[in-house]
């Protein structure tokens, strides 16, 4: 058989075949484009759960910091003292046998809650009954004897920060000058009182580093 049989012979069949080739091009095509979307798809979750599991480590080691525990026990702690005040409606009311048992409702309260955690904490308990009176000390346990106005005084300059309660400048100064003596003079008080209500904050107290937490 001549080569020019041959080639026109093998130029039929790619020309018979050829319908099924380009049939079969756009099915080929057309699963490639599947696989590449099933594997961005894949991709896609897996990038999902691998930043799922590093929020959820995230959030386990922010569980267990000392500062997460702390603020926790004093949310617990808070709750027991206030609903202790409003029963007994604040140790200025009742007889001296009720301020009493006031005063042992919320000492244990602050064991339970804190004395495993921070042996050796203090504790100041303010009432305050309406925003234009002055802060009470109700309860104090403390290594050092303090003066109950002072104490007012700071948790009020803390309230009154907080909710942006006009002040002149010289009562500020005042005020700014009382709370170096608790919170150390490189402190500034009006970062505690705004964004750190309820949180966890390092001070210079006494000289030492301690933990301090208001709300």
């Amino acid at each position: 058989m001549s080569r020019d049989v041959v080639s026109r012979k093998t130029g039929r069949t790619w020309l018979r075949l050829l319908p099924y080739i380009m049939l079969l091009l756009p099915l080929t095509v057309l699963n490639l484009g599947f696989r590449f979307f099933a594997i961005i798809e894949q991709h896609w979750k897996e990038r999902a759960q691998s930043e799922l599991a590093l929020q959820e480590l995230d959030a386990l080691s922010r569980s267990s910091s000392f500062e997460h525990r702390m603020n926790r026990a004093a949310g617990l702690m808070a709750d027991k003292v206030e609903a202790a005040l409003q029963q007994s409606d604040g140790p200025a009311m009742g007889t001296e046998a009720d301020k009493n048992m006031l005063l042992a409702q919320i000492s244990a309260a602050g064991n339970a809650s804190l004395d495993s955690l921070a042996p050796g904490f203090k504790l100041h308990v303010f009432r305050k009954a309406a925003d234009d009176t002055a802060a009470e000390l109700v309860f104090a346990k403390s290594d050092k004897i303090e003066s109950k106005r002072a104490m007012a005084m700071i948790f009020d300059y803390l309230v009154d920060q907080h909710r942006d309660k006009p002040m002149t400048s010289e009562i500020k100064k005042q005020r700014d000058k009382l709370a170096e003596s608790y919170f150390g003079r490189t402190a500034r008080t009006e970062a505690f009182a705004r964004s750190q209500r309820g949180r966890t904050s390092q001070i210079l107290h006494d000289r030492r580093p301690h933990w301090f937490l208001w709300d």
